[in-house]
C-alpha cells in the first residue's frame, strides 16, 4: 500500500497547484492521500469542486494547523474530519 497523508500545495507553502499535485498523486498511484495545506482547506476544497479526488483510492481531509504552545510555533496535522461543520469553518476562519 502506497499512501502520504502530509503533503503541501501553493495553498500554503508548496511548490504544486492543487491540480498538479493531483496529477501526481494519480501518477503515482497512491492508495491513500492527504493534502495538509498549512491553516487552509482550500486546495482540498479546489479539488473536491472539480471532481479530482479520485486521483487516489482514497483521500482523507486533511490540514496543517499553526499553533503556539510554551511560546514555541508547532504544528498540528488534522485528518478526517468533515470540511464543511460549523464549528470548524468558525475557527478556520
Amino acid at each position: 500500500m502506497q499512501f502520504d497523508l502530509h503533503c503541501h500545495t501553493t495553498a500554503s507553502d508548496g511548490r504544486l497547484t492543487p491540480d498538479e499535485l493531483a496529477d501526481a498523486v494519480e501518477a503515482l498511484s497512491l492508495d491513500i492521500f492527504s493534502l495538509t495545506d498549512h491553516d487552509t482547506v482550500e486546495g482540498y476544497l479546489a479539488l473536491k469542486a472539480a471532481g479530482r479526488l479520485d486521483a487516489a483510492k482514497h483521500w482523507v481531509s486533511g490540514i496543517e494547523f499553526s499553533c503556539v504552545a510554551l511560546k514555541q510555533t508547532i504544528h498540528i496535522v488534522g485528518l478526517d474530519f468533515d470540511e464543511t461543520q460549523p464549528s470548524f469553518v468558525q475557527a478556520l476562519a
